[in-house]
């Protein structure tokens, strides 16, 4: 795994650890981005990696990810910086 993708994984992994402590998340906002997260930890799990991870709606997985961020601007300005570094990395890396 590149440094790279070492360090988005542990971004990840550090999120998903902090998601349970964070104190008046909206459920449904939470869930969205959980979902997010584990497409992220998908992708890194593949070798090599696809494209881009698609919902449904055929919004990117990271255009997801900043939605998520920006939900979480106000009331959790440092999980919503967390979450735009995430979305930042996965657009270096062609996501």
């Amino acid at each position: 795994m590149t440094a790279d993708r070492e360090q988005l994984k542990s971004t990840v992994d550090q999120l998903l650890d902090e998601l349970p402590e964070v104190q008046r998340l909206d459920p449904a906002a939470a869930e969205r981005l959980q979902a997010a997260l584990a497409d992220v930890q998908r992708l890194l799990a593949e070798s090599p990696p696809t494209a881009q991870l698609r919902p449904a709606d055929n919004a990117g997985l990271v255009g997801r990810l900043t939605s998520a961020g920006m939900h979480f601007e106000e009331s959790h300005p440092e999980l919503s910086s967390t979450i735009g570094a995430v979305a930042g990395m996965l657009g270096q890396m062609g996501f």
